[in-house]
């Protein structure tokens, strides 16, 4: 289970700042990559076999250069 207050999008922006750090990039540079230019918010109702209903909740995120993310 997630822990209380997990945020994976805070978590990719330090990953970027890192990696960002790694490769030199100009302040510039950074800014236009830091963020996707789409992001879908996705819900699905599920019914289980004993009745119950699960809500899933997915996004997807589209990059500068049409890459997909999907995340779990």
């Amino acid at each position: 289970m997630a822990e209380k207050g997990y945020n994976p999008f805070k978590m990719a922006q330090q990953q970027f700042d890192k990696i960002a750090d790694m490769l030199n990039l100009d302040k510039p540079t950074r800014e236009l990559l830091r963020y996707p230019l789409r992001e879908y918010h996705i819900t699905i109702s599920v019914r289980m076999d004993d009745g119950s209903e699960l809500s899933l909740v997915r996004f997807r995120t589209d990059d500068l250069e049409n890459a997909t993310r999907v995340h779990i």
